[in-house]
């Protein structure tokens, strides 16, 4: 078959293809097949990744456009790709539901690492805005890794949130994320803050937690206290289930 003839038939089988997804009746899964035949890089990926931000952008439901706009980021060029994430960031602001909101923040957040100091601002807003600290905890976490290059400011942000939560086991949580991306001087003043929250836990199980997750960033001294520490919380555990927990989260890995 020549080349021209293989062209032909893979132009039409993609015809064939957007046909097929166009009769799709659920508007997420119609956009998800938009994005699984994107991926095949076929010639006609831009023409299907533009039906696919087309048919992500008419969706009604806020949350349902946060994660389709989530899924076909990747695959776009940068400008399209950033545009693509502050239409989905602004769609995860608008979810009503506050856990289905912070789900939808903590997705896209991985996707901001080589974002706009605006998108990562909008972001942190966002996670500062859950009425839930608990959420704000889990989402200022997802978001944390994406600020290694970020401003000063950014960081400087993301900390004083963390810092602000009041569950001690929330705050050391977000802490233990936040606390790589900083430079060294800001990193051990809030690894500091991190232990003495841990520390300061009234759950044993909490505190093993917490604990076990910082131990690793820590100086030796320090490192031995801490896990010296959370293995005397664990062990102090009467449910087998959670004693076991906290000893998988100190174990080395």
């Amino acid at each position: 078959m020549s080349v021209e003839n293989q062209s032909e038939v893979a132009e039409s089988w993609v015809d064939e293809r957007l046909t097929e997804i166009k009769g799709i009746k659920d508007p997420l899964k119609r956009v998800e097949a938009l994005v699984s035949l994107a991926a095949e890089m076929l010639p006609s990926r831009a023409e299907v990744l533009e039906q696919a931000l087309e048919a992500a952008n008419s969706l009604q439901n806020e949350g349902l456009k946060a994660q389709a706009l989530t899924a076909i980021a990747p695959q776009l060029k940068e400008s399209d790709r950033l545009t693509a994430l502050k239409q989905a960031l602004d769609a995860a602001q608008a979810i009503e539901d506050e856990s289905s909101r912070a789900r939808a923040l903590g997705a896209i957040a991985p996707q901001l690492r080589e974002s706009t100091p605006e998108l990562l601002k909008q972001a942190l807003e966002s996670a500062q805005a859950l009425p839930s600290e608990y959420d704000r905890a889990q989402v200022l976490g997802a978001i944390a890794p994406q600020l290694r290059e970020s401003t000063p400011e950014l960081l400087k942000q993301a900390l004083e949130a963390a810092q602000a939560l009041p569950s001690e086991y929330d705050r050391a949580q977000a802490l233990s994320a936040i606390a790589p991306q900083l430079s060294e001087s800001d990193r051990l003043t809030a690894l500091k803050q991190f232990l003495e929250a841990a520390q300061a836990l009234p759950s044993e199980h909490s505190r093993a937690l917490a604990l076990g997750a910082i131990a690793p960033q820590l100086s030796e001294s320090d490192r031995l206290t801490a896990l010296k520490q959370a293995l005397e919380a664990a062990q102090a555990l009467q449910s087998g289930h959670f004693r076991a927990q906290a000893l998988g989260a100190i174990a080395p890995p």
